[in-house]
């Protein structure tokens, strides 16, 4: 055994999937993937590319479905409706003194999320794995 407790050596290791050659779908899935989270980045400065990285994930969803990136595309809608959701909230309730610290969250929330997705994505893992 070596370092992790229950592992052996004749144990097939858990980092497979950044080995496994990709096939031309996952490459395609895992581009328009990493365009959506870049998009989402650069949202941060200007709206209209957070706006169009979600347009992008929705139009995109289909084509990747079956890959291992397809959960990729489940966090990149779901950061978009966060942000589009939690900011107007968040600009509403500015008034009532509540608003700034939901608009920092949300941004906090969203960089967390960012962040983990292209982690993942560039070592060619599902979100979630």
């Amino acid at each position: 055994m070596h370092g992790c407790a229950g592992l052996t050596d004749d144990m097939e290791s858990p980092m497979t999937d950044q080995t496994t050659p990709l096939s031309a779908k996952e490459q395609e899935a895992k581009s328009n993937a990493f365009i959506a989270y870049v998009l989402l980045s650069l949202g941060f400065f200007t709206g209209a590319t957070f706006i169009a990285a979600g347009v992008w994930a929705y139009l995109n969803r289909q084509d990747c479905s079956g890959t291992r990136f397809d959960d990729h595309y489940d966090n990149i809608i779901k950061v978009f409706w966060v942000g589009v959701v939690g900011s107007i909230v968040g600009v509403l309730t500015t008034p009532l003194l509540i608003g700034v610290p939901i608009l920092i969250g949300v941004y906090i929330y969203n960089i967390i999320k960012i962040v983990k997705g292209f982690s993942t994505l560039t070592s060619n893992k599902a979100y979630a794995g």
